[in-house]
Formats: structure tokens, C-alpha cells, sequence
């Protein structure tokens, strides 16, 4: 809210965080100045100023695209040089991890896990905090959409629902195992069902999943299925 006194110059910062064509990612601060008056917002335009902070070259040009998400002060987005990028708020960035084709689905987030379907028709489950693979599920068609997932609770098994463009909807249950003797993850994807119809995943519960049905006639329509 604004602190605003008599006659005084309101100033804040906000950060933006954007990619662009030149293949870069950026880091910048918008200052945005208004004049107060009796504790209020006066009517004319607000002035804004862009500052340059810092910026990320994608060494094969990758444009971003998609949505940037943020978690716990780390970014994450994907570029069409097939790359999944996560860069946090002061620059350092994590090994890229570079799919079989460009990003084709907006990227998903857990607590754990980074959900991102390809053009290669694959899904791929990412550690969050490293972008290393976790595991991959073979659509045979392409993910569209956003891809829903549980909220992961650490030792606990929880469920994907990955939206398609002519197969429906899947349902991955998402196991943890024992940790392997080589350090490698012991999570694993394993398909449970599939329903046709369905445009996209609109939300879920624990045991329920409400889904958009791409049915002309009663369109737009939700249907609610058990998980």
C-alpha cells in the first residue's frame, strides 16, 4: 500500500524478469514515481524508469518463451533451443538441461519437481533444485496445455495429469523408491489411466479431478471425474 503523506514524491522498485529475441534473459528494475496528495494517489500518470540489472546469454541463441515461473528466489523457463533454463534472482545459474525437442508445454513446479512436456512427444520429470533427470514418460503425441501435478510430500506418492492433443488426458502415478546405491534418483512415472475428450486440467484434489471437455455441443464444459 502506498505511504502516502501531503505533497510528498512516492517512489518504489519492482523487478521484471523477461527473455528476449537476441537470445538473452534478463534482469531488470522499474521505478515507479507518483505524486501524493492528502494521503492519495493523484490522478496524473506515474512516471517509470527501466534499469538494467543483469542479463543471461544463451549460448545457442535460445529465444525464452512461455511463462517465467518463480520458486523460493529461483526462476525457471523454457527456450526454443530445447533447453530448460533455472537462473535465480542474482544471477547464478544451473546447468541448462537440454530435452529431444523444444519446450511444448508450460512448465510445472512442485516443491520438487520441474514437469515440462517436449515436441518429442516425451514428458520430462526434472529435480527442481539441480534440473537433472528424474524420469520421462513417452506420450507417443504431444502435451498441450499446462500439466497438473499433486503437491509432492517428501515420501509420498503423488499424481501428473498431463493433458494431450489427441489422446486425452493421462494419469502418471509418481512413486518414490529407495535411494539407488548410485546416488541416482529413485522417484519413477508409471501410466495409470487415460480419458478422451478432454481440453486441459483445470484443477484436482486428492481425489477428484476437474478437467475442461473439448465436446462442441456443450462447450465450454467441466466434467469431474474420480483420481
Amino acid at each position: 500500500e502506498w505511504d502516502a503523506t501531503i505533497g510528498r514524491k512516492l517512489e518504489t522498485m519492482e523487478s521484471v524478469y523477461a527473455g528476449s529475441w537476441d537470445g538473452r534473459f534478463y534482469a531488470m528494475l522499474v521505478q515507479v514515481r507518483a505524486d501524493a496528495v492528502l494521503g492519495k494517489i493523484t490522478p496524473q500518470t506515474p512516471e517509470f524508469t527501466l534499469y538494467h540489472v543483469w542479463h543471461k546469454t544463451h549460448f545457442t541463441k535460445g529465444i525464452p518463451g512461455g511463462r517465467v515461473h518463480l520458486a523460493e528466489d529461483q526462476l525457471y523457463y523454457g527456450a526454443d533451443d530445447g533447453k530448460v533454463y533455472s537462473v535465480n534472482r542474482d544471477s547464478n545459474m544451473l546447468e541448462p538441461y537440454l530435452l529431444q525437442g523444444n519446450p511444448f508445454t508450460d512448465l510445472t513446479l512442485t516443491d520438487f519437481n520441474c514437469y515440462v512436456g517436449s515436441r518429442d512427444f516425451i514428458v520430462y520429470a526434472l529435480d527442481r533444485l539441480t534440473l537433472r533427470p528424474k524420469w520421462t514418460y513417452p506420450m507417443g503425441c504431444p502435451a498441450t496445455y499446462r500439466i497438473y501435478a499433486d503437491a509432492q510430500q517428501d515420501g509420498k506418492n503423488a499424481y501428473v495429469y498431463i493433458p494431450t492433443e489427441t489422446e486425452g488426458l493421462h494419469a502418471i502415478l509418481v512413486t518414490k523408491g529407495e535411494k539407488d546405491p548410485t546416488g541416482g534418483s529413485a522417484e519413477s512415472g508409471a501410466f495409470v489411466w487415460k480419458m478422451a475428450g478432454v481440453a486441459g486440467v483445470v484443477s484436482a484434489s486428492q481425489d477428484v479431478v476437474y478437467v475442461g471437455l473439448d465436446r462442441e455441443k456443450d462447450f465450454p464444459a467441466y466434467g469431474r471425474i474420480k483420481a
